[in-house]
């Protein structure tokens, strides 16, 4: 049961004693042991990239559609009251009783509820938003070399420092963020000052990320070694407890206990 649907799992969430994977195609699946999974189940035609889960309620965003649900099986279908055009919903994050959802561009919505959603917000972020994060009471918005934060979604305010480059994957745990693009680790505990490592290469081969998260007072990178083009990924996962100092590569299985062969999209903590 590992290997669910044909179509590509795009991220996770727990809650309410469920997990819920969402993915390509608008499709779901849930589980209660993270081991069997049921068959999948599309809510909308448009790719599902993002989910968070909140105050008992998973919120999913893609294409021009939020949906959002209580089981992770019966799903309302939410459309904020502005038009979308040209826009799609790229991004999730809960914190303090809200919702954000944002495009890629500069734009975000909140809601309460995931039902209801405010009208169109600026962030301030020239750029691609390539997520939005929870940091202690705030929610963090991060572009190429932009961050705003937020309290309640609504009001941004644009930092005046940021890392110098790309930040597409970012991890926050025990006061310390954590950042990834390729092999480039970015860690800050204040937000302003930044500083940066290079995960190590292993001969010809560059290690590339995929995803990162915080669990078990840990961030876990994952990502795969390739040299050239032409040649296969190995997939692993390298650790670290301060976003300083990391461990070795750790390969990656599959539920077979083969050397995985599909790019890892998400990572969660099993509960």
């Amino acid at each position: 049961m590992a290997v669910v649907g044909t179509n590509e799992w795009r991220s996770i969430a727990y809650g309410n004693g469920k997990y819920v994977a969402v993915g390509y195609g608008g499709y779901i699946t849930t589980s209660t042991d993270g081991i069997n999974w049921t068959t999948p189940k599309q809510i909308i035609s448009s790719n599902l990239h993002v989910i968070a889960f909140g105050n008992g309620i998973f919120v999913t965003a893609g294409g021009k559609n939020i949906a959002c649900s209580s089981d992770g099986n019966n799903w309302i279908i939410s459309n904020p009251p502005l038009p979308f055009v040209n826009s799609t919903f790229s991004r999730v994050a809960y914190n303090n009783g809200i919702f954000v959802v944002s495009t890629a561009d500069e734009y975000c919505w909140n809601s309460t509820d995931g039902k209801t959603w405010s009208e169109k917000i600026d962030t301030g972020i020239s750029n691609i938003i390539w997520d939005i994060v929870p940091v202690e009471n705030q929610f963090m918005a991060f572009a190429t070399k932009q961050i705003s934060v937020s309290e309640n979604g609504t009001k941004w305010t644009l930092l005046p420092d940021a890392p110098p480059t790309v930040s597409q994957q970012i991890a926050y745990g025990n006061g310390i963020i954590v950042m990834v693009y390729g092999r480039n680790v970015f860690r800050s505990t204040d937000k302003k000052t930044w500083s940066l490592q290079k995960l190590p290469n292993v001969g010809a081969k560059m290690f590339q990320s995929t995803c990162i998260s915080f669990i078990n007072n840990m961030f876990v990178i994952v990502g795969y070694l390739q040299g050239s083009s032409s040649t296969p990924k190995q997939y692993c996962a390298v650790m670290s407890v301060d976003g300083e100092t990391f461990s070795d590569y750790i390969p990656l299985n599959d539920e077979n206990g083969q050397l995985l062969s599909q790019t890892p999209n998400a990572i969660i903590r099993m509960r």
